[in-house]
């Protein structure tokens, strides 16, 4: 279904159970919601799962603008508040991940509890180069080559050596991509910062993070649970940046288990 957010249309889906609490998920960077299916069939077992595309993504709208973070996040309080949804967890992965972060933050009341994985508070100088480096790559060689160049910073290398060849699904998926859409998302995130608003995240906050992710490494999950008010960490072993579809069921487990938590 879809409905008009700041003047976008957003295409959503609800799964799960209907008599749970809410979950919502939000997507990563070039991403869809496809890439939660097998994680709300688990997680919906208990929970009503909220699955959204954030504009430039999926069946949403897709202006000629830089999707910036904070658009996804404008979004995603638009969204949640046409559909009657007063209170929910957040989950988020990547750039997903940074958009909960900056929702939590903005509106403190409305947040159960937030996971974001292999997430971010801001680009720093290392990340905005891998980021350009994907630029750079749809600028000559479009989605194609964006993909080959990506893979090595987004797969564990151990996922990588057992499933490369099913990954090139992704890569044929991404030729249908218009390479304007790619690249306005991408642009978009290397100008996230929200540093400063961490503090004000009043609910608990889990940071999930591949052993191997070299995209958005460990120190950067370090550095949002040092700064938000109830942060609690988790360093999944041999996976990389990609931890929530590298090994869905295990991801699955962590996140039931934060959710399921007392406060």
């Amino acid at each position: 279904m879809k409905v008009v957010v700041n003047n976008v249309e957003i295409y959503y889906e609800w799964r799960g159970s209907p008599e749970g609490e809410t979950v919502v998920f939000v997507n990563g960077l070039l991403t869809d919601t496809a890439s939660w299916n097998r994680h709300t069939e688990i997680i919906g077992e208990k929970y009503r799962c909220l699955v959204w595309d954030c504009r430039g993504q999926g069946q949403s709208d897709k202006p000629d603008e830089v999707y910036e973070t904070r658009l996804h996040t404008a979004d995603l309080a638009g969204l949640v508040d046409v559909l009657g949804v007063e209170k929910a967890h957040f989950v988020g992965l990547s750039n997903g991940g940074a958009a909960v972060l900056a929702y939590a933050a903005d509106h403190p009341e409305r947040v159960l509890s937030v996971v974001c994985a292999g997430a971010y508070a801001s680009v720093d100088t290392i990340l905005r180069v891998k980021l350009t480096s994907w630029v750079r790559a749809m600028e000559v060689g479009g989605s194609p080559l964006r993909f080959d160049v990506a893979v090595p910073w987004v797969w564990g290398g151990g996922y990588l050596d057992k499933n490369y060849e099913g990954l090139l699904y992704f890569r044929e998926k991404g030729v249908n991509m218009p390479v304007e859409w790619a690249m306005n998302l991408v642009k978009g995130a290397m100008v996230h910062d929200v540093r400063e608003k961490l503090g004000s995240i009043e609910a608990r906050v889990l940071a999930i993070v591949g052993e191997e992710d070299v995209l958005t490494p460990l120190r950067l999950s370090k550095e949002i649970v040092a700064e938000v008010q109830r942060g609690e960490l988790r360093v999944m072993e041999g996976l990389g940046h990609a931890v929530a579809l590298e090994d869905v069921v295990g991801w699955c487990g962590v996140v039931m288990e934060f959710l399921g938590a007392e406060c």
